[in-house]
C-alpha cells in the first residue's frame, strides 16, 4: 500500500506491508492519510480471532537498534477491536510494528513493516 501524506513543510510517502502470520490475523487501521512522521497518532487494530484476549503494541527500527520514543497505550474498545494511542514514528526509515496477540499465557507476535520516507 502506498499512501501519500502532506505536511506543512514536507511530503512523506508511507509504504506499509503486512507480514504473513501463521495464526491470528490482525489488521491495522491507520489514521486518515496514514501514520505521520514525528507526530503522535492513534490507530485501531482489528483482530479476526475472538480467542485473543489482550494486545500489546511496540515498534522498532532494526537498522538503527532502537524503538519508539513513546510508550503506546492500548485499550480494547469492543470485541476484537483495540485502540492504540500515543504512537509516534519519530524518524524516517524502516520500522517494524509489533502486535503481540495474547490468548491466556500464549503470545503470538505479528509484524507489520512500515517505511517512512521524505519525498522531494
Amino acid at each position: 500500500m502506498i499512501l501519500k501524506l502532506g505536511t506543512t513543510s514536507m511530503r512523506i510517502i508511507v509504504l506499509a506491508f503486512l507480514a504473513s502470520c501463521t495464526s491470528s490475523v490482525a489488521t491495522v487501521v491507520w489514521p486518515e492519510g496514514g501514520p505521520p512522521l514525528n507526530d503522535y497518532f492513534s490507530m485501531e487494530v482489528h483482530v479476526a480471532d475472538e480467542t485473543v484476549t489482550d494486545l500489546a503494541v511496540d515498534a522498532d527500527m532494526p537498522s538503527h537498534g532502537h524503538g519508539m520514543i513513546t510508550r503506546p497505550v492500548v485499550e480494547q474498545i469492543r470485541p476484537s477491536v483495540w485502540r492504540v494511542d500515543g504512537m509516534m514514528f519519530h524518524m524516517p526509515g524502516f520500522w517494524e510494528l509489533y502486535l503481540d496477540l495474547k490468548r491466556g499465557q500464549e503470545v503470538t507476535r505479528q509484524t507489520h513493516d512500515v517505511t517512512l520516507e521524505h519525498s522531494r
